[in-house]
């Protein structure tokens, strides 16, 4: 079973990396490039200005990883400084200079081009796709070192690991020359203990959220600041939001920070009163799964120990109508009925994630099409199960209809269920699109198809990847699950069932 388990771990991985692989080549190769800037408003105020224009547009294809982008100044400095006769010289577009240097870059493959207003030029070259995305994996797993930060103005920066005190007294890893200052920290929030040692990167999301790193988007949180007293390393204690476990080096402190720290790890980012939009997405998802469940389960049950009468013919009426109309049809009729007449909030944001009616009528929509197709399966195989030999045979035995049902068929017909859990725990926390948008919840569910609407490829590609690994991932977990519930499945090292 460990070498079955093993295999099939890398064929998973093998899956999430040709999903992504092909998602990549597909969004980068046939997508036109000039799309990210339709939704950049500092872009459209840059139109009456061509050379501006232009030096932003490829700023910002070298941020992303299309190509490389020099101007004639940066050309010249590197070759000859800037400050040498040479220098000046260089940046007379017309010198034998600049000609040569013009040249030995052509032959390497950049491209030329001259900024009308100022008469200078610039080179590009295009970096190949299989480049890119040979990179995007290369850079995805980002590993902190006493090494990481290279500042020449603290040339005597100490650099080690050490066990130390966070601000409040609690025992923490921290570390002096990597780019956190907590590798390993525990506080009150689930799962208490954290790391920031080893960190996921996807690339910087852009147009939405500008200049941020992808999966900070992601799991970083929203609101309101939260204003609390905290005591900072110089002692100074002041009501502020700083979040002290992302603290990063800052290479310039200003006059607060230096009243504030006593090292360079002065970069912070704020706590807000709501959960990122992962956290939203997950707390949902769980709420809405624990409540389906909870619901269809006993009532499948309950149905398939009366089949035909008229509590059966009431839930089958409701799974063919929740199967039968459309989700937006049923979702926009909760919608209305529960805020019309129970007064509940008809939109996530009138009262946010801090109160509980919030969450009433979207954890509702969300879970109707998990309990109509839960209650469906869990009643047809508990209804399949009371043909069964063994059932006779129990009832031959004398055991109750209860004992049979509970003891037996139930034990039976609940392992395709649990198969499905593990994906449906872990799919939780990629949200619902629909459900999201509808009740204006900002979670992850919105938001694929509005980076698909902005042209934000790289987070486009983080959640290719995200959704692709929970899904492939989650279904070796479930067959791992039924092994546990019913011994006479077993996986075999040739990677079936016997």
């Amino acid at each position: 079973m460990k070498k079955y388990i093993f295999i099939r771990f890398l064929r998973s991985l093998f899956s999430i990396f040709m999903v992504t692989t092909i998602a990549y080549l597909l969004i980068f190769s046939l997508v036109p490039r000039y799309r990210i800037f339709q939704s950049d408003q500092l872009w459209a105020k840059l139109t009456s200005k061509p050379d501006t224009l232009k030096a932003y547009e490829f700023n910002k294809y070298e941020e992303l990883g299309y190509l490389k982008y020099v101007e004639q100044q940066e050309i010249c400095r590197n070759e000859f400084g800037n400050t040498s006769e040479d220098y000046f010289e260089c940046m007379d577009i017309d010198s034998s200079k600049f000609a040569a240097l013009k040249s030995e870059l052509e032959s390497d493959g950049w491209v030329f081009g001259v900024f009308a207003t100022t008469n200078t030029a610039y080179a590009s070259k295009e970096i190949s796709i299989l480049e890119r995305v040979t990179s995007f994996y290369l850079n995805m797993f980002v590993f902190d070192h006493p090494n990481k930060i290279k500042d020449e103005a603290n040339p005597d920066l100490e650099r080690k690991i050490y066990i130390g005190k966070d601000w409040s007294g609690r025992p923490a890893l921290l570390c002096s020359g990597c780019e956190h200052k907590y590798l390993v920290y525990v506080d009150g929030n689930f799962p208490f203990i954290h790391q920031n040692w080893i960190t996921l990167y996807f690339g910087i999301s852009y147009p939405s959220f500008g200049g941020m790193p992808v999966l900070e988007v992601m799991t970083q949180s929203q609101g309101e600041a939260v204003q609390k007293e905290i005591t900072f390393p110089t002692g100074v204690t002041q009501s502020s939001s700083v979040s002290e476990y992302s603290c990063t080096y800052k290479y310039t402190l200003d006059r607060l920070d230096t009243t504030k720290y006593n090292d360079n790890y002065a970069d912070c980012a704020t706590i807000r009163k709501d959960p990122s939009m992962m956290g939203i997405s997950f707390r949902m998802g769980i709420f809405a799964l624990i409540f389906s469940y909870m619901i269809s389960i006993p009532m499948g049950i309950y149905m398939s120990s009366r089949k035909g009468k008229l509590i059966d013919k009431i839930g089958m009426g409701y799974i063919v109508f929740v199967i039968a109309v459309p989700t937006l049809a049923y979702i926009y009729l909760f919608r209305y009925l529960g805020s019309s007449f129970l007064g509940l909030p008809d939109t996530f944001p009138m009262q946010g994630a801090g109160s509980f009616a919030s969450w009433i009528l979207p954890v509702i929509s969300l879970s109707l099409p998990s309990i109509a197709g839960l209650l469906m399966w869990v009643r047809r195989y508990m209804v399949d199960q009371t043909t069964a030999e063994y059932v006779r045979f129990a009832r031959s035995k004398g055991l109750s209809q209860s004992e049979i049902f509970y003891k037996h068929i139930l034990r039976n017909a609940i392992i395709p269920i649990a198969h499905g859990l593990p994906g449906s725990i872990i799919g939780a926390i990629g949200g619902a699109i629909i459900t999201e948008r509808i009740y204006a919840i900002p979670g992850m569910g919105k938001m694929l198809p509005d980076s698909i609407n902005v042209f934000n490829n790289n987070v486009v590609i983080a959640l290719t990847f995200i959704f692709t690994a929970l899904s492939i991932l989650s279904v070796l977990l479930g067959d791992i699950l039924i092994t546990y519930l019913d011994p006479r499945i077993s996986l075999n090292e040739k990677g079936g069932r016997r």
